[in-house]
């Protein structure tokens, strides 16, 4: 493809825009003209659609969708075909409704909330626009999305997918941390965060448990790494682990996180990997710890 191939003009003729007072967003929509070598001319419309007030919602967004010369020419021929006076008589306009700027070639009309008195047929031009630039589907799928994206940021549910090394299989599945009620702070800091990763720590000097193993929760940003201690590994693991005897070997893998902002509930859910050849070892440990403390549940989670 030369360049001269792909040389075009393009100008816009109408413009029309609408700031919403109420829902406190601009809609935009321009027709263009593009104007190839040849002369051939194409029209698109473009839409834009922009949410102006909060934090999570300014944002703008566009779309463009092509129209037919004849209907474009209809167009026009309507707009061409108006009286409209220079001075309309401007009507009462209140402070919650729409205001509208059309710009038609050089000409341009304002007002807001109801059309002046003598300017009635750019009601219909108005209406035309919308119809032709299809900007009220555009509109709706647009707040569709912006509705899941709120769920979203309400909710911030994120899942966490992994592979494990070669030889190593799971040992536990769907693990919560203990204790992470009186950690929320950390625990908060840590969902909300990026590039996360767990960490088991051993804790001989815990005064309540001499096998306690924190859960830590890691995240980075940039260069910075930042561990924080938001949990402790479930008693039962903890001295299964002790009598297992290979710490080391295991490796903790971040399954599930989820924060909703509203009800500030946090939820960290992992599992554990060891070696394939270690899981009948583990297992027994499992069951040693469970008859040398008889308040050790059986976990349904545990990989037999």
């Amino acid at each position: 493809m030369t360049d001269e191939s792909i040389d075009f003009r393009t100008r816009v003729i109408i413009s029309l825009q609408i700031m919403d007072a109420w829902e406190f967003n601009k809609q935009e929509i321009n027709l263009m003209e593009v104007t190839e070598l040849d002369g051939y001319k194409n029209y698109y419309f473009d839409n834009i659609y922009s949410k102006l007030f909060g934090p999570i919602f300014n944002l703008t967004y566009t779309c463009k969708k092509v129209v037919l010369e004849s209907d474009v020419e209809k167009l026009l021929a309507y707009i061409q075909d108006m009286k409209l006076p220079k001075d309309p008589e401007r009507r009462l306009a209140y402070l919650d409704g729409d205001t509208f700027s059309l710009q038609i070639l050089n000409k341009k009309y304002e007002w807001h909330g109801a059309v002046p008195k003598g300017w009635e047929p750019l009601e219909l031009v108005v209406k035309w626009i919308e119809i032709l630039s299809e900007f009220q589907q555009f509109k709706e799928v647009l707040q569709r999305k912006l509705r899941l994206k709120k769920l979203r940021l309400i909710n911030l549910r994120k899942h966490h997918p992994y592979s494990l090394p070669k030889k190593y299989m799971l040992y536990i599945e769907k693990l919560d941390p203990a204790g992470l009620f009186y950690r929320l702070s950390d625990a908060m800091e840590f969902v909300k965060s990026d590039n996360l990763w767990l960490e088991l720590e051993q804790e001989p000097t815990n005064t309540y448990d001499k096998n306690a193993i924190k859960v830590m929760g890691c995240s980075k940003m940039d260069t910075k790494i930042v561990r924080r201690h938001i949990g402790y590994l479930p008693r039962g693991y903890a001295a299964a682990i002790s009598i297992y005897k290979n710490f080391h070997e295991l490796k903790p893998y971040l399954h599930r996180t989820y924060y909703d902002y509203r009800t500030k509930k946090v939820c960290v859910e992992f599992e554990i990997a060891g070696p394939v050849d270690r899981r009948k070892d583990f297992q027994e440990a499992l069951i040693k710890a469970h008859i040398e403390d008889k308040t050790l549940a059986y976990d349904k989670n545990i990989i037999i």
